[in-house]
């Protein structure tokens, strides 16, 4: 029998070939796993690559150009902009008495001074916006090859100038209204109409957002022209027409495809080049899939938004998907605030409908002699005649679709709740029957 210490005579040996076998071993066995990370991370790069082409060409195929550059303007001089001039025009106009301002009818002789006073006043600044209305550009502030970032950032005090110009020539129409001056109206009309164009311009849905608040100062325009019986039908006809072209326009389509490309734009432009490797390429791969999430929703938003009105009034969230990976998620936190502006966007054109709707209706009564069975052959409008003539037509099933959603919004969470209710309201002066050519 071999004694135990005759055995471990020749044990650093054999430890050292242990040693050598078991670091073998490990050698092998993390060159596996580097093998497997890098298959499954090259896996994860190919499959979000192939993602993220497969969604760009849905979003192509459905909404609209993926490149944020087909939807900007390139820049020009500001002697030729629009946007330069209307900033420029109102740099020192203060309205603020007048930011929510009542319809003619409702004014008192002390309102109307006030009125006139405003626009002594700021005659200056009114007509440089006559002036910038006719520049032949509207061009927000763009990107150039030396500094791409600048079609990403949102020019608010651009927008907000807006707003104060609208407000402007909103009292400008209004005092033409007054004086039965058509031509007053009839420009008044005319700049707010290019300033809401000139706002749709913007590749941003802020620009969407502050275009739909000039829309409804262009529509109390409309609304107070209509409801005096010194207006003439010319304008009237005019007026119409202008709402007719403007209502064919889809604004909704062009803000939802110009944001979303706008979007993947944000996504691509910090991507790293092919030679990137390790973290960046994780980083890449991720910021594809989250790429490849908003594409498809957007397609899903697109298809949302061109459901019926009364639809999207009593249904303003888009339903979630179950177990939504961490790039939809991401991407869901927009889908709210894109929803709202969808909906504000198609309640503009409904108003529009209703006020074409409204000029037809005192058109007929000029033609008949009075309301009676005006809009018999048009469901969702009321009309309430008066003892005297004259006449109220409603947008009944609009109003009450509107209030609806007011309610489960919330009391003070949208901005101008109250003047695009008013505008579901049309009043009409009694008829005056048109003579008769031989009369």
């Amino acid at each position: 029998m071999i004694p135990v210490e005759s055995r471990r005579s020749d044990s650093p040996v054999e430890e050292m070939k242990w040693d050598r076998i078991s670091m073998r071993r490990i050698l092998v066995w993390v060159a596996w796993a580097v093998v497997l990370v890098a298959g499954l991370t090259g896996l994860f790069a190919w499959h979000s690559a192939r993602s993220y082409e497969e969604a760009v060409r849905g979003f192509e195929t459905y909404v609209g150009s993926a490149d944020h550059w087909d939807y900007s303007r390139a820049p020009v001089p500001d002697a030729e902009n629009a946007v330069a001039a209307f900033r420029s025009a109102v740099s020192d106009v203060e309205l603020n008495q007048w930011s929510r301002a009542p319809q003619p009818a409702a004014w008192s002789p002390a309102t109307e001074a006030s009125a006139r006073d405003a626009l002594a006043d700021h005659a200056e600044a009114i007509d440089d916006l006559a002036a910038a209305s006719e520049l032949p550009s509207c061009v927000w502030q763009a990107a150039t090859e030396v500094d791409a970032d600048a079609s990403f950032e949102v020019d608010a005090d651009a927008s907000l100038a807006a707003v104060k110009a609208a407000r402007l020539i909103r009292l400008l129409g209004f005092v033409g209204v007054v004086d039965g001056d058509d031509g007053r109206i009839a420009a008044a009309y005319r700049i707010l109409d290019t300033l809401a164009e000139c706002l749709y311009a913007q590749p941003h849905l802020f620009g969407s957002i502050t275009a739909a608040a000039v829309e409804r100062f262009r529509l109390e325009v409309v609304q107070a022209a209509l409801s005096s019986p010194e207006t003439s039908d010319d304008l009237l006809e005019t007026l119409k027409v202008e709402l007719e072209r403007s209502a064919a326009v889809d604004r909704v389509g062009w803000a939802i495809a110009a944001e979303g490309a706008l979007g993947l734009r944000l996504l691509k432009k910090d991507l790293p080049g092919p030679a990137s490797t390790g973290r960046r390429l994780l980083q890449a791969a991720f910021s594809k899939r989250v790429a490849a999430a908003l594409a498809s929703r957007w397609v899903e938003l697109k298809s949302w938004s061109e459901r019926p009105f009364e639809e999207l009034l009593s249904e303003t969230k888009l339903q979630g998907e179950p177990d939504l990976p961490v790039a939809g998620m991401v991407v869901d936190m927009m889908m709210p605030n894109l929803r709202s502006v969808i909906v504000t966007l198609r309640t503009n054109r409904a108003l529009m409908e209703l006020a074409i709707s409204a000029i037809e209706a005192r058109r007929y009564g000029r033609r008949q002699g009075g309301y009676a069975g005006v809009v018999d052959d048009r469901s969702g409008i009321e009309v309430l005649i008066e003892g005297n003539g004259s006449a109220v037509l409603i947008g009944k099933e609009l109003e009450s679709r509107l209030r609806a959603q007011l309610g489960s919004a919330g009391a003070g969470q949208t901005p101008g709740a109250e003047s695009t209710l008013d505008l579901t309201v049309w009043r009409l002066p009694p008829p005056v029957r048109e003579s008769s050519p031989g009369g």
